[in-house]
């Protein structure tokens, strides 16, 4: 029950970042700069004239890819270890950092970045005390799924 609970709190949190994010890409709120060097819609347009079974495909197939080179390998290398917190926390933010920075530079780091880091420990809370790191991978990739279709979906 306690796993849960961090669960949904964890996904809640990125829920509430994601949803300041689409207030600020969409001008609801004062901007800090932009989300994108190229905003989101121009970024995939290609995706708009094929089907939407298609669609939904390709954003699951990119969040899985994503999540396992991002979250699986590093933190389950990390786990194989069997290494100190300091070094799982090491491990979130050097994955968050260069998952910012692939997503299309250094302004992607706040952005993407924190949200990789909230799916470094919705990653580390989902294996649980028997230490399963395929649900993990997959909480991880759906969570990482539902922002790909959000943000395509409402911001294209």
């Amino acid at each position: 029950m306690r796993r849960t609970m961090w669960v949904l709190t964890i996904l809640a949190v990125d829920t509430l970042w994601n949803v300041g994010l689409m207030c600020f890409e969409s001008g609801y709120l004062p901007r800090l700069g932009p989300i994108h060097p190229a905003t989101y819609g121009e970024s995939i347009s290609w995706m708009n004239n094929i089907p939407a079974i298609f669609q939904l495909v390709i954003l699951f197939t990119m969040a899985t890819v994503e999540e396992f080179l991002f979250r699986g390998i590093p933190l389950l290398k990390y786990r194989s270890l069997n290494t100190s917190k300091s070094s799982w926390i090491k491990t979130s933010i050097l994955s968050s950092i260069i998952f910012g920075l692939g997503h299309g530079g250094v302004a992607q780091i706040l952005y993407q970045g924190v949200d990789g880091f909230l799916w470094c420990i919705l990653f580390m809370v989902s294996m649980g005390p028997k230490k399963e790191p395929i649900p993990a991978l997959i909480s991880c990739i759906w969570a990482h799924f539902l922002f790909n279709v959000t943000l395509y979906y409402v911001l294209t």
